[in-house]
């Protein structure tokens, strides 16, 4: 299963040391996800190699998980069906560290608040007129305060997507687009309701009027200590890419601007597993797969180290050449994992009872309203 986007803004010419973006405002990799489909067709090219060769019993399939940058493409799959009948689920992600993934996430929601005001003369008849912009400040203040009384794994992004068009006239919409992460799905949905709550007061507040728009939503993800275990196996038996003169001084120059310097530049070897139920702060938006079949998944060191992603310097360092071998280095291993789960019917079997016993006595059931469809409010808007 391959995430499959780009950030919007980060375009970067590759291997230099300064911005330079090749498209100005483009998309670049900066979380290097133009490594993972690669990766992944070249395992699965590899797994039906075999298995045409070897009369092997199985299907391979390779999934394209769009948007998931803004957790969007698998959440839909998930909801729709699209891995009702798979048996075990493997994925990677070009990381600065090597390992396999040990540890859930947080769930999430992607919000938006729209505010509708009154469009008028900002200059001589700004009275007239009711400012949906001023709401969406209100409301953006308002949630930074509400942050501090949060728990401490809960975390809130946003940014003002939509604030009128010039100056002169008074902004008649404004959105405000939420990432909301928390522990659960239970916790999600209490913060998301004193999100609308506050955005309900402000538009008294501001006589303007509010509504509120899901885009998507996920659980955390299940770990599957057994799938865990076998990727970390193979990752073990593949060699760690070795950095060129070029790349390590690339490192060097593109870590300055995060005041980390010095050795090691990259990682070297494979972090051992240690299974805890400390949450990583970061959701995902093929986790809702996890609750449908047994998943494993891990992390490839593709970019130096201390440079964090979402970043130009990531989208600069994403095709070099220690990228490169990292990238096979995953192939190597999802493809090696999937033949064993394929070939090895107790393996899988074992993968599955421990996921059936995880997952309890749920029956999956998409979080997402049924009548929803991806990018419904994401297409632009008629003028």
């Amino acid at each position: 299963m391959a995430l499959l986007d780009a950030l919007p803004g980060l375009s970067q010419e590759k291997f230099v040391t300064e911005r330079r973006p090749t498209s100005p405002g483009g998309a670049g990799h900066g979380c290097g996800h133009n490594l993972i489909g690669a990766a992944d067709l070249g395992a699965v090219l590899a797994v039906k190699q075999a298995i045409d060769d070897h009369s092997l019993p199985g299907t391979v399939r390779f999934f394209g998980a769009p948007a998931e940058e803004i957790y969007h493409g698998g959440v839909y799959m998930a909801r729709d069906g699209v891995f009702d009948d798979v048996d075990a689920l493997l994925f990677w992600h070009p990381s600065t560290v090597t390992t396999v993934i040990t540890r859930s996430g947080l769930a999430m929601d992607s919000i938006r608040f729209v505010f509708h005001g009154l469009a008028s003369d900002a200059t001589d008849a700004a009275a007239k007129g009711i400012n949906a912009l001023a709401a969406a400040y209100q409301l953006s203040t308002a949630a930074e305060r509400e942050k501090a009384l949060w728990p401490e794994d809960a975390v809130l992004n946003h940014v003002l997507v939509e604030g009128g068009t010039i100056p002169s006239i008074v902004p008649e919409r404004a959105v405000l687009w939420f990432f909301l992460h928390a522990r659960d799905r239970e916790a999600v949905h209490t913060l998301r309701g004193r999100l609308h709550e506050l955005a309900e007061e402000t538009a008294q507040k501001t006589r303007t009027r509010v509504e509120m728009q899901i885009l998507s939503s996920t659980r955390p993800w299940l770990i599957n200590k057994s799938i865990a275990g076998l990727l970390h196996e193979h990752l073990e038996e593949e060699p760690t890419p070795e950095s060129t003169q070029a790349e390590r001084e690339l490192a060097d120059a593109l870590r300055l601007a995060f005041d980390v310097e010095g050795e090691p530049r990259f990682f070297e070897g494979t972090l051992p597993p240690v299974y805890t139920d400390e949450r990583v702060l970061i959701s995902d938006d093929t986790a809702e797969a996890s609750w449908i079949a047994p998943r494993g998944g891990f992390l490839v060191a593709c970019f130096p180290l201390g440079v964090p992603s979402h970043t130009w310097q990531w989208t600069t360092s994403a095709s070099s050449s220690f990228a490169h071998n990292g990238m096979m280095r995953a192939a190597r291993t999802v493809a090696k994992t999937a033949l064993e789960l394929m070939t090895d019917r107790d393996a899988l079997e074992i993968a599955r009872r421990e996921f059936e016993a995880a997952r309890g006595d749920v029956i999956y059931e998409s979080p997402l309203p049924a009548e929803l469809r991806p990018f419904d409010y994401l297409k632009p808007r008629p003028r």
